[in-house]
């Protein structure tokens, strides 16, 4: 059984992760629009 304090913390890294995967794809995404555009 795991503690749900050990859970939730589990859950909020997971989250902060995915936030920056989506931040660092999306200025990915610019860099190489900008590139094929101008």
């Amino acid at each position: 059984m795991v503690h749900s304090d050990s859970l939730n913390r589990l859950e909020r890294s997971f989250k902060t992760l995915r936030n920056q995967a989506t931040e660092g794809c999306q200025s990915l995404l610019d860099r190489i629009l900008k590139r094929a555009w101008f």
